[in-house]
């Protein structure tokens, strides 16, 4: 997602935004994927802001069961300046099935904001290098725009094309309320519904999740934030 209202979407960033320069901060989340108990993915990020325009990222996720390991580290570093930001990250991620070897894959990405009128950013996120099997596309291409609508209020739209499948559409929306922030979004590919919540407390955020995936079922995560 391109914007903090699309981040409903997501089973794990409840905060911030895609790119730029960020505060400090240091964020947990735990999920539960799709009501299968064994199926808890972990992760946790740190933000480091360095100067006016800079800022670096580390975020590691972890998801293991019986028979199957996955394990993925992104680093990534971002400039922001006058509204616009750059950040470009390459996330290394490294999975084991049973007897058979790991399989270890390497994935850059880019994204991109700029503001267009007042209250109004567009974005676009390029993933992955082209291959084969993507018929010389780029993994994902997402294109979004997000408006702040009105003082508590924003709204994003994402077209998103992931290789091989077709294009979808997804839209986020976040309405802040005193110290809660409420947020609701919905994917067209695969069909999916999201709700959460995050109540801001001085330099702590929790954020709830949940969402359903047409036919998998329910999502539900729970992140901390620290800045």
């Amino acid at each position: 997602m391109l914007s903090g209202a699309g981040a409903a979407l997501e089973p794990r960033p409840f905060f911030g935004t895609a790119a730029g320069a960020g505060d400090d901060r240091v964020t947990l989340t735990v999920a539960r994927l799709y009501g299968i108990g064994e199926l808890h993915p972990a992760r946790i990020s740190a933000e480091r802001r360095l100067g006016r325009i800079l800022s670096l990222a580390l975020d590691l996720e972890a998801l293991g069961l019986e028979g199957y390991a996955r394990h993925a580290a992104t680093l990534s570093a971002g400039l922001g300046t006058g509204g616009s930001s750059v950040r470009a990250s390459l996330r290394v991620l490294r999975m084991r099935a049973g007897r058979y070897a790991p399989v270890r894959a390497l994935t850059p990405a880019i994204v991109l904001r700029t503001p267009a009128v007042s209250g109004l950013t567009v974005g676009l996120r390029i993933e992955g290098p082209p291959d084969a099997g993507s018929e010389g596309r780029h993994r994902l291409v997402s294109i979004g725009v997000a408006w702040n609508a009105a003082e508590d209020l924003a709204v994003s739209v994402d077209r998103v094309r992931r290789a091989p499948y077709r294009p979808g559409t997804s839209v986020g929306i976040a309405w802040d309320s005193g110290p809660a922030r409420l947020l609701a979004g919905w994917s067209s590919g695969p069909p999916t519904r999201s709700l959460g919540l995050v109540l801001r407390t001085g330099r702590m955020n929790l954020g709830l999740l949940a969402s359903f995936h047409d036919p998998l079922g329910w999502t539900s995560g729970i992140g901390v934030e620290w800045r």
